[in-house]
């Protein structure tokens, strides 16, 4: 990259994966060949299993979300990191579908200098085994949801999950069609679950935002 903007090195290092490196180090790496940017149109795919490049990407502005099949797994926003599932591999195709949800600019850094920075910066190192530590964790957790015995299981543990931004209120980043689906069971049972919380006063909904007002009885509201 020819010019590096000040403000794309301080939301860089404001990252999980660059955190505790300083601003010149990082400076340094962006300065390097095999960094690039890359712009893409809202609905554009930016990753998917027959079509992406072996490369870390960090999203500088705009939203994207990352699907696999049918099912939206996450949303990802300005300050991001993705792609970690394309590296240190032998697979041959990427694990989901990454698309733009608005238009787009993007930082690829290829895999030989991640892995570069692997080597020769522990603090990167260290921050890399906590991020895929954190992925495994969530990836976890949606496998747990899709394993629930039954649609009130999938709904509470999903709540759990999101146990402390619920306590202030937390908006969810889609709709509850998309949470139905995306917890694998029908919107009916999702709307019948929330009213049953709702009238326990377990929960409080207006609109999109879900309020938890009783955490312990949520936990023991499970099957």
């Amino acid at each position: 990259m020819e010019k590096i903007e000040n403000r794309i090195i301080k939301s860089i290092q404001k990252t999980p994966l660059f955190e505790g490196i300083g601003a010149d180090e990082i400076e340094a790496i962006l300065s390097d060949p095999r960094v690039s940017f890359a712009t893409c149109k809202k609905d554009e795919v930016i990753f998917q299993p027959e079509k992406y490049k072996r490369c870390l990407v960090f999203l500088i502005q705009g939203t994207a979300c990352i699907t696999s099949t049918s099912y939206q797994m996450r949303t990802l926003s300005s300050g991001s990191f993705f792609g970690v599932a394309a590296l240190f591999n032998s697979e041959h195709y990427y694990v989901s579908r990454i698309t733009a949800l608005s238009d787009v600019s993007l930082l690829y850094f290829e895999e030989s200098l991640v892995e570069q920075c692997i080597r020769t910066i522990p603090q990167f190192a260290m921050n890399y085994i906590r991020f895929l530590g954190e992925r495994i964790h969530f990836l976890n957790g949606k496998i747990s949801l899709l394993g629930s015995s039954s649609s009130k299981d999938s709904l509470i543990q999903y709540l759990l999950r999101l146990e402390e931004p619920l306590l202030t209120g937390y908006k969810l980043p889609f709709s509850y069609a998309t949470l139905a689906r995306n917890l694998n069971i029908s919107r009916a049972s999702l709307y019948r679950t929330l009213s049953e919380l709702e009238e326990k006063k377990i929960i409080k909904r207006d609109g999109k935002t879900v309020t938890l007002l009783d955490p312990q009885r949520l936990k023991e509201y499970q099957d």
